[in-house]
């Protein structure tokens, strides 16, 4: 009962923060504002995300989680490197698209605040993307597309 109702009060100010990021953008929108939207006392909040920067990659990464499927069965499908990279590419962009203008305007606003927190968040939403490239080329590597002296590592971080 506990842990859905943890659930459910993190669902509520995902969706009253969206909401607000949508009408206000995100510099305007207060984490007392999300809190009240959602029914929540602001300490309440705070039991569940520290900034609204939080908040906002958490509805990022959430939303994101759909593209790494599709990029296994990419991975398993029997089409060439180009084709395959070119889908990958799709895959991530079309996750991009469930988002509207606003919301990501100011994620990239976000981006460029310099803060560390944030930049870890993008990273550990763009990861799966990473580390699926990686399995991408091991797979190129193996057939003999990709050279065996190709340095993947290297490949993967001009991505």
């Amino acid at each position: 009962m506990r842990d859905s109702k943890k659930a459910d009060r993190k669902i509520a100010i995902q969706n009253a923060a969206l909401e607000l990021f949508s009408q206000l953008g995100f510099m305007k929108t207060t984490i007392s504002l999300i809190a009240e939207r959602a029914g929540l006392g602001t300490g309440t909040l705070y039991n569940y995300f520290k900034t609204k920067g939080d908040i906002l990659f958490s509805i990022i990464k959430k939303r994101s989680c759909g593209y790494v499927e599709e990029l296994d069965h990419i991975i398993d499908e029997n089409v060439g490197l180009i084709e395959s990279l070119m889908l990958f590419h799709d895959a991530y962009l079309n996750s991009l698209s469930l988002y509207n203008k606003v919301i990501l305007r100011e994620c990239t606003a976000s981006i460029f605040s310099g803060d560390v927190e944030l930049m870890k968040s993008i990273n550990e939403i763009d990861h799966p993307y990473l580390e699926r490239h990686n399995t991408l080329f091991l797979k190129f590597q193996k057939t003999g597309v990709i050279s065996e002296t190709a340095d993947i590592e290297s490949m993967i971080s001009t991505l």
